[in-house]
C-alpha cells in the first residue's frame, strides 16, 4: 500500500473532514461488506482518490474485484452525495476548496454548492455568500450602514426583520439556519 493512502482510509466515519464510503461491488453482490471511509482532507487530489479506490479493489476478499459504488458520505452537497458514482475531479475540486475555506464558512460553501447545483469554486461561493449574522435583521441593518445610508434617526422605526423580507427575500436572497454556529448564513441570488 502505498505511503499516501495508509492515512485516509478508515472503518469508521472520518471525524468533520469531507468523506466518502468507497464499497467493493464484487464484495457487495456476493454479500460480504468490503470498503473503507476515504478521507477527502487528506486524499485532496483525484490521483489520491483513485489510489485509495484501488487499494480498496485490490484487498477485496472477493475475486475479480473491478468496479466500486459511494455507498455513503458525509458533508457533500447533493450534486457529489446523490450518485454511487461522483465524478472524481468534482470531488477533488470540493476538497481542494474546503482545505482552503476556514470553518466558519465550509457549511456556507455546502449549501453554495446545493443551491447551485454543482461544485463551485472559491470566486463564486466569495460572490454568493455574504456572511454569517446573528439575524437577517442583523445583516440587513449592516449591509445599509455598509453601503453609506444615513438613515439619521428614522433608523429607530425601522423593522429590519420587514426589510429581510421585502427587499431582499423577495428579490431571491436566501438565509440558512447553521445549528452548528446558531447563525444565519445569508447568500444572493
Amino acid at each position: 500500500m502505498a505511503a499516501t493512502i495508509t492515512a485516509p482510509l478508515g472503518s469508521h466515519n472520518p471525524g468533520n473532514d469531507p468523506a466518502v464510503y468507497v464499497a467493493c461491488l464484487a464484495s457487495y453482490n456476493s454479500g460480504t461488506l468490503h470498503g473503507a471511509w476515504v478521507n477527502l482532507g487528506i486524499a485532496a487530489t483525484e490521483e489520491d482518490i483513485r489510489e485509495c479506490i484501488d487499494y480498496i479493489l485490490k484487498t477485496s476478499p472477493t475475486p475479480g474485484a473491478e468496479e466500486y459504488a459511494v455507498h455513503d458520505s458525509q458533508l457533500l452537497p447533493g450534486c457529489l452525495s446523490a450518485t454511487e458514482w461522483p465524478d472524481l475531479n468534482q470531488l477533488e475540486e470540493y476538497a481542494q476548496t474546503v482545505c482552503e475555506l476556514s470553518d466558519p464558512d465550509f457549511a456556507a460553501y455546502r449549501i453554495a454548492c446545493d443551491n447551485a447545483g454543482a461544485v463551485i469554486d472559491e470566486d463564486q461561493f466569495r460572490s454568493v455568500f455574504y456572511g454569517a449574522f446573528d439575524s437577517e435583521a442583523d445583516f440587513c441593518q449592516e449591509y445599509y450602514e455598509e453601503i453609506g445610508t444615513d438613515l439619521g434617526p428614522l433608523e429607530a422605526y425601522i423593522d429590519w426583520q420587514d426589510v429581510w423580507r421585502g427587499e431582499f427575500e423577495c428579490d431571491s436572497w436566501h438565509s440558512e439556519f447553521d445549528k452548528e454556529s446558531g447563525q444565519y448564513l445569508i447568500f444572493s441570488a
